[in-house]
This record gives C-alpha cells, structure tokens and sequence, in this order.
C-alpha cells in the first residue's frame, strides 16, 4: 500500500493511536490518518454583573459571585456572537407580532362594539320612553277615574259648580274636561229600575201627615223610535193610607226632602188615598212625553197616627220593595289630557243628578241615591 504523503498529515494527530509513533514503514487500517479537524466557533461565558448577587463566592474559589436563587458554583451567562444577535432579533419580531394582533383584535372589537352600543342604547332609550308613556296613561286614567266616582256619587259634571278634580298621579298632573256627547252618538235608552233615595232620613221615615219630594232631571222623554214610561212603588210598613204625586215642571221651584203638605199643583199622575190595609202604594204606568224636563215626585203619608218606615230599595219590581221603574240617565264624556297623550271615555250616568241633595252637590254634600256607572268607550288618543 503507498504511504501516505505528508501534508495530509498534521498536527497532533500524526502518528498511531493513542499518540504512538506509526513505526515506518507501516501501512494499516489499524493505523488511519486523519486529517485537521476544522475551526470550530468558540463562545465565552462570562459573569453578569448586572444579576450577580452581592454575595461573595467561598475565597479560593476562583469562581464569580452567584446570582439570587443559584447553585453555588452556577454562574450567569451572557450570550456573544451570532447566537446573541439572533435572539435579539426574535424578540423585536414577537414584540412586532404582538402589537399588530393587538391592533386587529381592537379594530375587530370596535366593529363589533358599535352596533351592540347602538343597540342597547336604543333599547335602553325606548324602554326609558315606554315607561314615561306608561306613566301618563295612568295618569290620565287616573283623572277618568276620579270624575267616574263623583259621578256614581250623583253629581252632574257639567254644571258651573262642580268641581273638577285636581290631582297629581306619579309627578304628572291631568289635564280634565267634560262635555256632553251630541244626540247622534247617544247610545239606545234603556229602562231600570233605581232608587229613589231611601237612605235619605226624611224618606226612610215619614212622619204623620209628612211627605218626601225629590226631583228628577233626567227622565228621557219619548221619540218616535223610543217610548219611555213612569212606573213607582212605594213599601213601608206598618200598613196605612199614602198617596203619591208626580209632578211635570210645575213644582221644580220646590225644595227637596221633607214636606209639610201635599203640594195643591195640578199632577199628571196622583194615586189618590190608598187603602188603609195596604203595606204599599204603586201607581201603575204611565208614558212620558216628548218633551224633557224636570219631573217631581211626592212620597205622601196622610195623616194618621203612625209614621212610616220605608222599605229598601231592590232592582225587582215587587210590591215588597221601593223603586222607580223608567229610562234616566245623563251621558257624559270625560278627557283627561297628560302631555301628549288622553284619554276619552263615553259613560252614562243612571239615574242621573237628582235631588236631594239640597243645595249645590260637593264631594261633603253628595246624593242619597247612588248611581250606576257604564262606561260605553274608551280611547286613547
């Protein structure tokens, strides 16, 4: 085999293993050549005095300080070279990274974010606006409500002196009026039967040759599609004789409530004396005329020697009972106005303003009959 030449023969690796000289002459496999390893990169590791604890190292170690949290003998290293450069420029590119996904994911939150504030703003507005108006409906039925009562009370609310109702239902305060609706919208009369006031002390006992008057303003006269009737009874106890008078206009004049006579006025209808084993006094039908006007009635108890107790008032046409039987009633409509919105309701008042009271009605001086309310409408507006 031929010997190798020389110049690929070098350094400390010239010769047999280990270092042995290659006797000459000698040409093996158990005896290789090898060739000058290359250059390799040397970095140095050296101290950082920047994390370096203040803590010295043992004396005669010969070893640099340690930092916080080490071994003893373990030493910070700082990077040198290409290796230190390259990491440099990795963490300028994460933090580049992290600044654009930050940059993407606002923007995408603000396209997001602005309808959904939109949204709920909106909601949150309209929900504020339904509450308001809610508020003012109430407001407004409430001031509905408030003359519906004085009417059940027997007031006539579109006279000078009623007093409208004033009053203030969650911070708002109702604006009221009250008209009477126009003949082509009255709904169809009806007949019922009402009391004629027995709560009144006058009426609920009658002296001795004492009577009870009350006046009726709103008998509903007859038309050619409608005919209207009057029919009265009157129970008491214990049986006697009594006599019951209705009157057309001619005694308006007169005061209601007790009487000290029959009146000497010419009646469209009189009874006459009843029997004195009678317990009650009816004066049958009689039919009501076109015209309107204010129709009077006396309660008559002739003299004798007892009073008379009246019986209560029943809805039933028995001879047992105290009513009055025909077509009464007024018709109002009541608007209650809160900024924008209203209310109108169309009610009828049944039997209507009566008297007694005496005097001007008031919420201190109201009617001895109570009065059914029906409410034919109510919009809002």
């Amino acid at each position: 085999m031929k010997e190798p030449s020389a110049d690929r023969i070098a350094g400390p690796f010239q010769g047999g293993r280990n270092g042995t000289p290659r006797p000459a002459g000698l040409s093996s496999p158990a005896y290789p050549v090898f060739q000058q390893p290359r250059p390799v990169r040397r970095y140095a590791i050296t101290p950082n005095p920047l994390r370096a604890d203040t803590r010295s190292a043992p004396t005669g170690s010969g070893r640099p300080p340690c930092r916080p949290g080490a071994f003893q003998g373990q030493t910070d290293v700082t990077l040198q070279g290409p290796i230190a450069g390259a990491h440099t420029n990795l963490a300028r590119g994460q933090q580049g990274q992290a600044l654009s996904l930050a940059i993407i994911l606002l923007a995408f939150a603000a396209l997001v974010a602005s309808p959904v504030l939109i949204y709920i703003s909106s909601m949150l507005l309209g929900q504020l606006h339904n509450e308001d108006n809610t508020r003012a409906i109430l407001a407004a039925d409430a001031g509905v409500e408030a003359v519906m009562a004085d009417l059940v009370r027997g007031a006539d609310a579109v006279t000078t002196t009623y007093p409208l109702p004033v009053l203030s239902v969650n911070e708002f305060t109702p604006t009221i009026t009250i008209t009477t609706p126009t003949a082509q919208s009255t709904p169809v009369p009806t007949y019922q039967y009402f009391d004629p006031g027995v709560q009144d002390p006058s009426f609920a006992v009658v002296g001795k040759s004492t009577g009870y008057l009350i006046h009726l303003y709103n008998l509903q006269p007859s038309t050619a599609t409608f005919t209207n009737v009057l029919n009265i009874n009157w129970a008491y106890s214990p049986a006697g004789t009594t006599r019951i008078g209705v009157w057309f206009d001619v005694i308006a004049y007169k005061a209601p409530g007790e009487q000290a006579s029959y009146p000497t006025e010419q009646p469209i209808l009189d009874t006459g004396r009843s029997r004195g084993t009678d317990a009650n006094n009816q004066t049958g039908q009689i039919t009501l005329g076109t015209t309107p006007g204010v129709y009077t009635i006396v309660f008559y108890n002739v003299s004798g020697a007892d009073v008379r107790t009246t019986n209560p008032f029943k809805p039933s046409g028995g001879i047992n009972d105290t009513w009055i039987y025909t077509s009464s009633f007024k018709d109002f409509v009541i608007t209650s106005t809160v900024g924008g919105t209203s209310l109108e309701a169309y009610v009828r008042q049944t039997p209507g303003f009566m008297r007694p009271p005496a005097g001007d009605w008031s919420r201190t001086n109201t009617s001895f009959v109570t009065n059914a309310l029906t409410v034919q409408t109510m919009d809002r507006q």
